[in-house]
């Protein structure tokens, strides 16, 4: 089930990669990992995060 979703482990927990940018940002409320590689909604400028 879920086949059209596909998940991946990141550092801060699942998110659906077939998702546009906003919509990460809206889901993702968790800090930026120290390490490991950023959730797509950390990737974006500092001005957009901090609006949403």
């Amino acid at each position: 089930s879920g086949e059209r979703k596909e998940k991946t482990n990141t550092p801060h927990g699942e998110r659906t990669v077939h998702m546009p940018l906003s919509e990460v940002m809206f889901r993702c409320k968790l800090p930026r990992p120290l390490s490991g590689p950023p959730c797509p909604a950390h990737t974006v400028p500092s001005t957009q995060a901090t609006q949403r």
